[in-house]
């Protein structure tokens, strides 16, 4: 959705797992696991935290470090995966994250230069029993136990990373989620396991959402937007304006607002797939952010007052759209509004300031 391409995505498919117990006990380390198991589910988790990446890693970072040695072989997959967890487990004990199951994988990418890999948390008490230490089929039902709870509760899962190594050589741009911190933010702990730092702020996020919106706009045909181009981009606007958090769920919803909610199936769907198109050209896919109300900026209003004293106000977007004038050579003019509908109308008792202020005109 965010940060795999479209070239991985198509051949995405897990080649190694290792699972390891964190917990406020003493990190005891599993066994290395011979084979993928439940492949199915746990590649629809990772593909569900596919998001474009804000974050980058620092030079001195020993996760980046660990992973180029799994990628050249130098080190193997189980031993680098394993120190992971283990390190996971040494910064975790403050309490700063919940007891569980740490998971990292390792992905097909459809090249043989790179290599793709994801962790992923997940918080389930469970797992520390004393039982399910050993290996073996022990684990095997322990992993079952895993995946029946998340189905039960999808907030079990409230950390994962994903990240590409090329030529043995890890890529600085890291896709990160934290559910214990603000998103697209991470607590201070997991930035520390991970060795990032975050690289685009709000505001550049709401720089590129607002570049987005153009781009959809211009891309999409002529008839998408009933009201025009400049409305449509007024409509969006405005309703990520008002949004709580700025996402691909509200940034879809307020196109197809300013679409007029086509009802055609293939349309529908074939503007969902343009709007996310251009998303993930813009590298904000899958990120949840607040809006940033100095950029997304609201659309310039047009005010008029007459002679009468009839005062309209209404977005610039509007003109020769909704509102129309037709002046004449004597001053005199026309205004004219197409509305869908009058929402509220009212007599309004003239106020003595009103009265004063029209007789001192």
């Amino acid at each position: 959705m965010g940060f795999f391409t479209e070239d991985e995505l198509a051949s995405l498919a897990i080649v190694k797992m290792n699972f390891q117990v964190v917990g406020d006990e003493d990190f005891t380390s599993r066994d290395r696991m011979p084979e993928v198991e439940h492949a199915e589910f746990f590649l629809a988790r990772i593909l569900a935290v596919d998001i474009a990446p804000v974050f980058t890693f620092e030079d001195e970072s020993t996760t980046k470090a660990t992973l180029e040695e799994m990628a050249s072989r130098s080190k193997q997959f189980a031993t680098g995966a394993t120190a992971l967890a283990k390190d996971f487990h040494r910064l975790h004990r403050g309490g700063q994250t919940g007891k569980g199951a740490f998971f990292c994988f390792e992905l097909a990418s459809g090249r043989a230069s790179t290599k793709l890999y994801a962790m992923l948390k997940y918080d389930y008490s469970e797992v520390l029993a004393p039982s399910v230490r050993r290996a073996g089929s022990q684990d095997t039902r322990q992993l079952r136990r895993i995946v029946e709870a998340f189905v039960k509760d999808k907030r079990a899962l409230q950390k994962s990373a994903i990240f590409r190594v090329v030529n043995d050589q890890a890529e600085v741009l890291v896709a990160a989620k934290d559910r214990a911190a603000r998103s697209p933010n991470i607590t201070g702990f997991y930035s520390n396991f991970l060795g990032v730092k975050r690289e685009r702020d709000d505001v550049e996020l709401n720089k590129a959402v607002s570049d987005a919106v153009l781009d959809l706009l211009k891309a999409a045909p002529d008839n998408t937007w009933p009201e025009g181009r400049a409305v449509a981009r007024s409509t969006v606007v405005e309703i990520l304006r008002r949004s709580v958090e700025i996402n691909d769920d509200t940034i879809i919803n307020a196109v197809f607002v300013a679409a007029g909610r086509p009802d055609d199936e293939e349309i529908a769907e074939d503007l969902k797939n343009l709007t996310m198109g251009v998303l993930r050209k813009k590298k904000i896919a899958g990120l949840e952010f607040p809006p940033n109300l100095e950029v997304l900026k609201a659309a310039a209003k047009r005010k008029i007052r007459t002679k009468e004293k009839i005062s309209i106000e209404y977005p610039e977007s509007l003109q020769d759209v909704r509102v129309t004038t037709v002046r004449r050579s004597d001053g005199s003019a026309t205004i004219t509004i197409i509305t869908d509908k009058i929402e509220s109308e009212e007599v309004v008792p003239e106020t003595i300031s009103a009265l004063r202020r029209s007789t001192d005109g």
